[in-house]
């Protein structure tokens, strides 16, 4: 018993003195250069960063409204073109185009209805004419037949 409690602690013993030596030489080589040789020359000064530059004056575009995507049955406009980012745009200026063609899609939709409906109208207006003839007819037929009797 007494011996392998010293065989333990001695192996114990030297674990520790094994990763104490690892650590003082993994430290070494991975520590940076304390100290650097001064030289005359010119100092250049340079950031490297990740992230995003925001404009010190930017305005945000709005597109459509939803009530007008709604109205023209629009359900997703994409941008076709657009201004580089970064240019500088005055009021009025081309900024971007829109993808036409869903809202081409829809525009001849709608024109298709327009067209069924005005049809539809002259139809029933034809039908109403054709109608009130034949009520003419009628009420002369009634007026003669009335004479008579």
């Amino acid at each position: 018993m007494k011996r392998t409690l010293i065989f333990t602690g001695i192996g114990i013993g030297f674990a520790f003195v094994i990763l104490f030596a690892f650590n003082k030489i993994a430290s070494k080589r991975n520590s940076p250069n304390e100290f650097a040789v001064v030289k005359r020359g010119e100092f250049e000064i340079s950031l490297s960063a990740t992230g995003e530059l925001e404009a010190e004056s930017s305005v945000d575009i709005q597109g459509p409204d939803f009530a007008m995507r709604r109205f023209v049955r629009a359900r997703s406009i994409k941008i076709t073109d657009l201004v580089p980012e970064g240019s500088i745009v005055k009021k009025g200026d081309y900024i971007a185009s829109l993808d036409r063609t869903e809202l081409d899609n829809s525009y001849k939709d709608q024109l298709d209805q327009l067209k069924t409906l005005r049809t539809n109208l002259n139809m029933k207006k034809l039908d109403t004419a054709v109608v009130q003839t034949s009520m003419r007819d009628d009420i002369r037929n009634q007026e003669y037949t009335v004479s008579e009797a």
